[in-house]
């Protein structure tokens, strides 16, 4: 099975159905070249996404990328949800690149899109207890480049796709 196509079209996946709920006007327009400097997905309207994926756990990465890899995973299952840590450590080092130009293939406005991979125990109020204890990274003038807005998007247990915005 070819990772990269499957990559690809779950990038996809994700951007369309943020777009659906974020604004129907907005429509993609094609994947980003990384060797390019691109984000993940261009949008129109000069607006681009760069993808985060927070998993539970290192464990459940492995393991839900190693089927499309043709991989086996040898490690031990975890049980610990540590997916709001992940998420709070994934997003400055995502700010992290863009400081450091990883991104300067577009000129737009760019969203982050921090994407949950898991239904396990994720409901709204999790969410939204997260989002009142979040500390917005733009305070704290750290970097000299920050997202346009930043997005959390996930599947309740019904299957319905929502989003919030986090900055």
């Amino acid at each position: 099975m070819n990772n990269d196509f499957l990559k690809e079209k779950h990038q996809i996946a994700i951007c369309k159905d943020f777009i659906s709920i974020y604004d129907k006007k907005i429509h993609f327009t094609k994947l980003g070249n990384p060797q390019k400097n691109e984000p993940d997905c261009l949008l129109s309207n000069g607006l681009a996404i760069e993808l985060i994926g927070v998993y539970d756990n290192n464990y459940q990465a492995e393991k839900i990328w190693s089927y499309p890899r043709d991989t086996k995973t040898y490690k031990i299952p975890e049980h610990k949800l540590c997916r709001l840590d992940n998420l709070s450590k994934a997003i400055p080092k995502k700010l992290q690149k863009l400081e450091e130009g990883r991104y300067n293939g577009f000129n737009g406005k760019l969203i982050l899109l921090c994407y949950f991979e898991t239904k396990l125990l994720l409901d709204e109020r999790e969410i939204e207890n997260y989002i009142s204890q979040y500390s917005p990274y733009r305070l704290d003038n750290w970097f000299k480049k920050y997202f346009h807005e930043i997005w959390i998007m996930w599947e309740d247990l019904t299957g319905d796709t929502k989003i919030r915005r986090l900055e």
